[in-house]
């Protein structure tokens, strides 16, 4: 009887300990197995340096401004409109990006003052408008400025969205792996490209070597300045914009130009 009563116990002690092992099993335990119900990909937050997430790194600038009339119709009833006035805000959280915002605000704070006084006097006057490119980090911004002689203007501005800084000429060519000694005979051969096409175009039969060589000399200068501009466009070619020697109205223009 009494190794009866031993045996019991033994069993009831095992019994007791199976017990406690199941149980925490299922309260510590089952938190380390992975849930079938839940997603198990490992995913990673991706800090951005967008000012406003819910908007893209480059949109239309709504800033304010009070005019008479929003349209009107010069003497040669060409139609103007203040809304062909379009400024870009850089999205971008970053001192370059706020320092060309505020450059952007006040080329379009100058040409809403300009449709002011073209506005009472029923002049033309000009336009503003602008393309964004985005090629892997670096983000292109293009806007041209067309005057009232329906000449263009442009300014360009190339960012990188993981650093927010502003990319010089250097930085960007050395990207498509060009260096320096190729962006003289690549930017004489879009120029010669150029010229050439533009005296067949016009049916101009004059020397071609003259307009090409004052270009390449107005883009040197420009280049000792900083005063020609650089951007990627949609198929991530690189493009500058400069001033061209051409003959026609008073001899130089901008124009944008891709180096291929």
């Amino acid at each position: 009887m009494e190794n009866k009563i031993k045996v019991a116990i033994f069993f009831l002690v095992i019994l007791l300990l199976s017990f406690i092992g199941l149980a925490g099993y299922i309260l510590y335990g089952k938190e380390d197995l992975p849930n079938p119900n839940e997603n198990n990909t490992t995913t990673t937050t991706i800090s951005s340096l967008k000012l406003d997430i819910a908007k893209d790194w480059v949109y239309k600038a709504e800033y304010t401004y009070e005019v008479e009339e929003e349209s009107y119709n010069d003497i040669y009833d060409t139609t103007f409109s203040v809304k062909n006035i379009k400024a870009p805000y850089i999205n971008i959280n970053s001192s370059d990006a706020q320092r060309i915002n505020k450059q952007i605000k006040e080329v379009f704070d100058k040409l809403i003052d300009e449709y002011k006084e073209a506005l009472v006097n029923k002049e033309a006057t000009s336009t503003l408008k602008y393309e964004s490119y985005l090629n892997e980090n670096i983000l292109s911004v293009v806007i041209e400025h067309l005057n009232s002689w329906n000449e263009s203007e442009y300014y360009t501005y190339n960012l990188n969205i993981k650093t927010g800084k502003l990319l010089t000429f250097e930085e960007i060519y050395q990207i498509v792996g060009l260096t320096e000694v190729d962006i003289e005979p690549k930017l004489e051969q879009a120029i010669t490209d150029y010229i050439n096409n533009f005296l067949e175009e016009t049916n101009q039969d004059l020397p071609a070597e003259k307009f090409i060589n004052e270009s390449m000399e107005m883009f040197y200068n420009s280049l000792e300045g900083n005063q020609f501009g650089y951007f990627f466009d949609k198929n991530n070619n690189l493009n500058i914009t400069t001033v061209l020697s051409l003959p026609v109205g008073h001899g130089t223009y901008y124009k944008i130009l891709t180096l291929k």
